[in-house]
């Protein structure tokens, strides 16, 4: 069990997913071999639908890793040319992410900032506004990066947070063993929850993923 679902059920929900391109499969592989976190062909198929279902033009992403995630949202936003901005701070990261991306064919409509997540967001202030941001980047930076985009985000845009149940260590009373990432989630999850421009479920697929829509009015 991964402290949110069973492995039954997480190999069960993997065998429905429909056929994806070699691509996808090499990347996964690459991530399991390499100790790269990315979030699967699950998680990734969630963001696709949620994606598709918001027709997002202008898709926000804060740590892009291989580019797993990224090329999910590039080929959920194909039909209409939507772009991407996505922002890591490793440069290897960032190189490798550069390839899997041209190889994909997408890399015309994605663009990859090096840099600090919210120090690069803070220098793009013209940027947006965005229909669908993503954060899977340093969890001690998940609020005032939402914080710093809230206002650069389309009424009825979506914000996705991943790993917010931290293997189900957020649901424990808090105490002195709790890591810097749970104590940051835990305060995350409260925050958004409860704030007045956002109406948020946290869906317990993967590691815990925060959907949140900002109010039209």
């Amino acid at each position: 069990m991964s402290g949110i679902t069973h492995e039954a059920v997480e190999r069960y929900l993997e065998e429905l997913q429909p056929e994806r391109e070699p691509l996808f499969r090499r990347l996964e592989r690459y991530a399991e071999e390499h100790g790269v976190p990315i979030i699967g062909p699950v998680a990734g198929r969630f963001l696709y639908v949620l994606a598709r279902m918001r027709r997002a033009k202008r898709v926000l992403e804060a740590g892009t890793a291989i580019g797993y995630s990224t090329l999910w949202f590039a080929r959920a936003t194909e039909p209409w040319d939507g772009r991407i901005l996505t922002l890591e701070a490793d440069p290897e990261m960032a190189e490798r992410a550069r390839k899997n991306l041209a190889e994909a064919g997408v890399l015309d409509r994605v663009e990859i900032r090096l840099g600090d997540a919210l120090a690069s967001l803070r220098e793009l202030e013209r940027e947006g506004p965005f229909d669908l941001v993503f954060l899977d980047h340093a969890k001690e930076q998940y609020r005032p990066f939402l914080e710093e985009v809230l206002p650069r985000l389309e009424p009825g845009g979506v914000i996705l947070a991943d790993n917010v149940l931290r293997q189900g260590k957020v649901a424990h009373a808090p105490g002195p063993e709790d890591d810097e990432m749970t104590r940051a989630m835990r305060e995350f999850n409260a925050f958004i929850m409860s704030h007045p421009e956002l109406e948020t479920v946290i869906v317990p697929l993967r590691d815990g993923i925060a959907v949140s829509v900002k109010r039209e009015t």
